[in-house]
């Protein structure tokens, strides 16, 4: 049983790292230098984002998900779920807009939409994926993690080839295809959309196990400052020069 799980869970391993190493030689080709630096701070900055809005719970969801066992009990955890990621979207796009102003770049309209489109579909469609992950439905979990790699890079390279070639344009097709397989993950995991039966214990217990989580994180993230490796501002500095400070 175990080596089968792992050989069903090793497409989602491969095929969403196989096609981000392909799109980063594909995206010197069809963007200036400036733009694909962009692009790769944006990119980068997504994962950040979802690490401090989102992870807490992804984690709290995938331990204890299947101890809500009973429909009363599932009804309340689905409709905390959905508000947490409701009234977290705002401060998720709040911390994309303070993340660009770090580039000496025009924070424009349609560059903090397109980011704010790109990470919060791509965070949500993470955390589905734990979703997936805690019933065992390796189908759903597959087709969330490669969805953003694969088709969103398809859809984004599209974009760029024949509307412009921009780190906005890139963005969208990521937020599109992320879109998509969203709606589709939803509907596979038959998830309500309520929010009528928030439960501020749940709430409360996810809150305290998440927070060790957030700190243990930002000691490591110190970790590997103190020990030489590099923070993001000094990694995409290297990408894009003098348009990052």
């Amino acid at each position: 049983m175990l080596i089968r799980n792992t050989l069903l869970y090793l497409p989602a391993q491969l095929f969403g790292p196989m096609f981000q190493f392909i799109a980063a030689i594909v995206w010197t080709h069809w963007l200036n230098a400036d733009a694909y630096g962009v692009l790769t701070y944006v990119l980068a900055s997504h994962e950040l984002v979802f690490v401090a809005c989102l992870a807490w719970w992804s984690q709290y969801a995938l331990r204890f998900a299947a101890t809500h066992g009973d429909p009363e009990a599932r009804a309340r955890f689905q409709s905390t779920e959905n508000a947490i990621m409701l009234f977290g979207a705002p401060a998720q796009a709040a911390l994309v807009a303070l993340l660009l102003s770090a580039l000496n770049a025009p924070l424009t309209i349609s560059m903090l939409g397109a980011s704010t489109a790109a990470c919060v579909s791509r965070g949500f469609t993470t955390h589905l994926c734990e979703r997936a992950r805690a019933a065992n439905r390796i189908g759903v979990y597959t087709v969330g993690q490669s969805v953003g790699p694969v088709l969103g890079f398809g859809v984004a390279l599209a974009l760029v080839k024949f509307v412009a070639a921009t780190p906005e344009a890139a963005l969208w097709g990521f937020a599109l295809a992320q879109t998509a397989g969203l709606a589709w993950m939803w509907r596979e995991l038959a998830l309500p959309i309520s929010l009528a039966r928030f439960d501020w214990s749940i709430m409360r217990a996810a809150s305290l196990f998440g927070a060790p989580l957030l700190i243990s994180g930002a000691i490591e993230y110190v970790r590997r400052s103190a020990s030489g490796a590099l923070p993001i501002d000094q990694l995409i500095r290297g990408v894009v020069g003098e348009r990052c400070p």
